[in-house]
């Protein structure tokens, strides 16, 4: 399940965590945050979509930031401004290595990143 997190300038997080299922049920009540989305992803979940991020587009009019997270919780990718794939962060499971590229990313941060589905 992917889970949501708004955050704010500071990035401190204001929203709860959401799933995305949550987020469809606020924005039909109205919802509207003024900042990004993080969307946290576990390996058994799957990566966000091309359609996830056009909803949260196209319904908040925010940008969404995917980070993959283990079952614990713990950030082993995360997505930059760039939105060219994860900067790896820690080991991933086998599900992914052979999605990962080892060259600088457009944000200029050298070293590996996940390519996701909305990418490749």
């Amino acid at each position: 399940m992917l889970t949501l997190l708004q955050i704010n300038d500071a990035f401190r997080i204001n929203r709860p965590a959401l799933s995305i299922k949550d987020v469809r049920q606020r924005v039909a009540d109205g919802w509207a945050p003024e900042f990004g989305v993080i969307v946290l992803s576990r390996p058994s979940d799957g990566l966000l979509t091309e359609d996830d991020r056009d909803f949260i587009w196209n319904a908040l009019g925010v940008p969404a930031f995917n980070h993959l997270v283990d079952e614990d919780g713990r950030v082993l990718a995360r997505e930059c401004d760039a939105h060219d794939g994860l900067h790896v962060e820690a080991p991933l499971p086998s599900v992914y290595r052979d999605r990962v590229i080892s060259e600088a990313c457009p944000c200029g941060r050298p070293g590996d990143r996940l390519m996701t589905d909305a990418i490749i």
